[in-house]
């Protein structure tokens, strides 16, 4: 039983680590849209640059050129297919395990098996975004990287002031391979 509550536990934050590595840290003031980009159902009309990209997110707020910009996108969408693979595996073992809770069947090596798959699919998927942002984070300048470091600290101080909690130390400086 101390084996099947681990793999669950185990489980739930591989979960928690790819849900929290998907969404976008709050960017301050975002700036309205153009009128004839599509803004997706954002309210007041607001379009967010590289959209799209879930893992570009962290770029809101820092002007690429147009060379970055085609660059973004490119490393975004060859990234796309190997992201749906790893979606789709890890719904399709979801499912099944779900389904085996639910069954006559229930067979608890065959439940370990496709909990280890959909928590290893799930861990793919938070690899390929991770390295999809360090090479967008590589193509950026030194004084990207600066404005970078300012928004995230300014997001930081906002969260912290929001909380009532001190401000935590500032992670340690990213550096480029």
């Amino acid at each position: 039983m101390k084996l099947h509550t681990t793999r669950v536990a185990q489980l739930i934050l591989a979960a928690g680590l790819v849900l929290a590595a998907h969404f976008p840290v709050q960017a301050q003031g975002m700036p309205q849209g153009d009128p004839e980009m599509e803004t997706r159902g954002l309210p007041g009309g607001i379009a967010a640059p590289f959209e799209h990209a879930p893992c570009a997110d962290f770029l809101h707020g820092i002007k690429l050129t147009e060379e970055q910009e085609d660059k973004v996108f490119a490393i975004v969408h060859a990234q796309q297919p190997l992201l749906r693979e790893q979606m789709k595996a890890a719904h399709k073992a979801r499912q099944a395990l779900h389904a085996m809770s639910l069954s006559a069947q229930y067979d608890d090596h065959k439940a370990k098996a496709l909990a280890d798959a959909a928590a290893r699919a799930m861990a793919d998927t938070a690899l390929l975004r991770t390295r999809g942002d360090q090479q967008i984070y590589a193509l950026l300048t030194a004084e990207q990287r600066k404005q970078l470091e300012d928004l995230q600290e300014k997001s930081r101080a906002h969260d912290s002031h929001r909380r009532g909690l001190e401000q935590p130390p500032p992670p340690p400086a990213i550096q480029p391979k």
